[in-house]
């Protein structure tokens, strides 16, 4: 089942799996193709084009991507990966006539389907240009994840109920809390809750630093693509 959270950033490993054994290759591309979705959607509607036509280009660039290896020549120091994609997907954009890129409805490969209704929402009163969208939507989905995947780790460990109660906690202001009616619906003093929340803090930047660190070399650069999630988030428009 795809979740909201299913967007990670990619690992240059993945993509190294392109050019492995077809179902190890096939693997690969699909966990891409999910990742991506969202991000090159939004790209090709803030470039111009209609949902259908949108959807259609992403499923043609994908399925070029599955049929003949597009991205089997992508390596870590031409750069981020995302930033390779979005490149590839706007000549794609910009050389394939849309009736070339338009697959048939229930005829060919669709490897995923796209919540498009609900994307829309947002991209129509969006004024971001194209690269933003995209950026926009690769920091969303990469929160998600991470959301997700500390959420994950406190079921694991039975604590979902304070999972569930301190989630707004992670990206509230301070001053918007009630921690006092937090601490009485946990049941906990509020010294306690204080400590819940620095820690839940603390372990979702953590998973989200988990999801960049395998695209960088370095901390730094893990931090650095860290703010440029949250000013890609910050992002008016």
């Amino acid at each position: 089942m795809t979740h909201h959270g299913s967007f990670r950033t990619t690992r240059w490993s993945l993509v190294q799996s392109l050019k492995g054994p077809p179902e190890r290759r096939r693997a690969a591309l699909g966990e891409l193709c999910e990742r991506y979705w969202k991000p090159l959607y939004a790209f090709a509607r803030r470039s111009g084009e209609s949902p259908e036509a949108a959807e259609d280009a992403v499923q043609g660039f994908l399925s070029a991507v599955i049929d003949r290896g597009d991205l089997a020549s992508a390596r870590p120091e031409k750069g981020r990966f995302r930033a390779f994609l979005r490149t590839a997907f706007s000549h794609h954009l910009q050389n394939v006539a849309a009736g070339e890129r338009a697959l048939k409805r229930g005829g060919g490969r669709r490897p995923l389907s796209l919540d498009r209704e609900g994307f829309e929402a947002g991209l129509a009163e969006s004024q971001l240009d194209p690269a933003a969208a995209y950026e926009r939507a690769y920091a969303v989905e990469t929160l998600g994840a991470a959301m997700e995947a500390l959420g994950a780790s406190y079921e694991q460990a039975g604590k979902e109920r304070v999972f569930g109660a301190l989630v707004p906690t992670i990206t509230a202001p301070d001053e918007s809390l009630d921690r006092a009616a937090l601490a009485e619906g946990l049941g906990i003093t509020r010294g306690a809750l204080d400590v819940a929340v620095h820690r839940l803090r603390a372990r979702f930047r953590e998973a989200l630093l988990g999801m960049i660190r395998d695209t960088v070399d370095t901390d730094a650069e893990a931090e650095d693509e860290l703010l440029r999630l949250r000013e890609a988030l910050a992002a008016q428009g």
